[in-house]
């Protein structure tokens, strides 16, 4: 036990160490909505390797850790993502799984003061049946289990918990981020390691990132009760350690040695690593100022970009919406062209089978009247540069303007348009007939929308 006095010291050390941190993070990741939240975990593993490489440290691969997978298990071995998935059902909203918030807060509420709490080791035989009845009830009666947590002792509730960390497949630092969370205690510079440690802390999942920092609360609060429980921070963290970075498969062949020579190492910087978490546990997740004004700023970008899209989108999907509802109410379309009056296009025209060659006519021409710029009454969507060039070119004051697109189909009223504008309907085993404006369209094929398209042509001709 360390000398009264120590937790005072130990409190003034952070505060000292965490001043530029607090004066400059007040926006916790978890306050943030999610697409804020996902730019700053990608624009946070980008400040990672920057730090890392500033003081010459490359995380090395490591392989992912042996773990036997059980059959069907509901809670030992699942997922974060399934626990919570599971427990949504009941509590909508849920951050961390339940069989996490039952244990912690047993522990919390009757064990802090415990001596040799997370180090001394429960019955063998009590933790089997317990682990059994939790994997046996946990979907059909949870409350069952939060009561047999209850009525659980200290020791026995704590096995629990360290295995349910050290079993997750995927470790609870990620097999993404593990050696770089290892890499840490490297950093010569203490005010530099607690940044790469809230970075890394940022770039973790949602869920990975709650219960680590829920994980933390809990173990600082049994370093404050040291001089009851006999459990230091070097003591609670050389414990957990294993859990938070289980080790990986040995290799197979004749370096086993060396291979185990390597794991007491990493054991010894995962203590160091585990120690530094709890030390300032509290404090990690609070998102730097720079990277949450970078994240907001592409977010801003990224929405008028996609505005702009929508934009384009709803303008070109005007027609076809107006087709849509047609096609909804027993209509067609045909596809109306248009190559006699210049213009390259052709026009989707719903119709029913009550519609006329005239009314096609007329929706054409209104449909012109919004691709007609009234200026020069040429089409704005066909060789604009041409008709700029063609206009704009030298001539004497004398010589009168030609336009190139003669037709003025769409700037016209609808009845000088039906006098000289007809619809014609072309196809290959009856050659082209000129439509009155009176007949309907469905007399001249029949019903039915697939029809309209095999192998007919419906064109509109000027007769002026």
């Amino acid at each position: 036990m360390l000398p009264n006095g120590h937790g005072l010291k130990l409190k003034v050390d952070i505060e000292k160490d965490l001043a530029s941190l607090q004066r400059n993070s007040n926006v916790q990741i978890g306050d943030l909505g999610e697409n804020d939240r996902n730019l700053v975990r990608s624009l946070a593993i980008i400040e990672i390797a920057a730090l890392l490489d500033l003081y010459g440290l490359v995380p090395t691969r490591r392989r992912k850790p042996n773990r036997k997978k059980g059959k069907d298990n509901v809670v030992f071995g699942a997922p974060l993502c399934t626990l919570l998935e599971l427990d949504r059902r009941r509590c909508p909203g849920l951050k961390v799984p339940l069989i996490f918030q039952w244990i912690l807060h047993h522990l919390h509420s009757n064990g802090l003061r415990e001596e040799g709490l997370m180090r001394l080791a429960g019955s063998v035989q009590k933790v089997q049946i317990l682990k059994a009845e939790i994997e046996r009830s946990y979907t059909t009666s949870p409350t069952l289990v939060e009561n047999l947590i209850r009525q659980s002792s200290i020791h026995d509730v704590s096995v629990i918990l360290k295995q349910l960390v050290r079993h997750l497949p995927e470790p609870l630092l990620t097999n993404s981020h593990m050696d770089s969370f290892l890499q840490v205690p490297n950093i010569p510079n203490v005010q530099d390691q607690i940044n790469t440690l809230n970075l890394l802390v940022l770039a973790l999942p949602d869920s990975h990132r709650e219960l680590l920092q829920e994980l933390l609360y809990f173990l600082a609060k049994v370093v404050e009760e040291e001089d009851a429980n006999r459990m230091s921070l070097g003591n609670v963290a050389m414990i957990i350690a294993p859990n938070l970075f289980p080790p990986p498969r040995l290799k197979k062949g004749n370096h086993k040695q060396n291979d185990i020579a390597a794991e007491v190492t990493v054991a010894a910087m995962s203590s160091k690593v585990t120690q530094l978490l709890i030390k300032y546990g509290s404090f990690l997740g609070a998102v730097p100022p720079e990277l949450l004004a970078q994240a907001r700023l592409q977010n801003r970008r990224s929405s008028n970009k996609h505005a702009k899209r929508m934009g384009r989108k709803q303008k070109g999907d005007k027609q076809k919406n107006l087709k849509d509802d047609f096609l909804s109410n027993g209509g067609s379309v045909i596809r109306v062209q248009m190559s006699s009056l210049r213009h390259p296009n052709s026009i989707a025209v719903p119709v029913t089978d009550k519609t006329t060659a005239g009314e096609v006519v007329e929706k054409v021409a209104e449909a012109l009247d919004q691709l007609i710029d009234p200026r020069h009454h040429t089409f704005v969507s066909t060789d604009q540069q041409e008709n700029r060039a063609f206009l704009q070119r030298p001539r004497t004051t004398s010589e009168p303007i030609v336009m190139r697109h003669r037709c003025l189909m769409g700037t016209k009223k609808i009845a000088e348009t039906l006098k000289d504008h007809y619809l014609y309907f072309i196809r290959e085993n009856v050659g082209e007939r000129r439509l009155d404006h009176n007949i309907t369209i469905h007399n001249i094929i029949g019903s039915g929308s697939g029809r309209f398209a095999s192998g007919t042509t419906w064109e509109i001709r000027c007769h002026h």
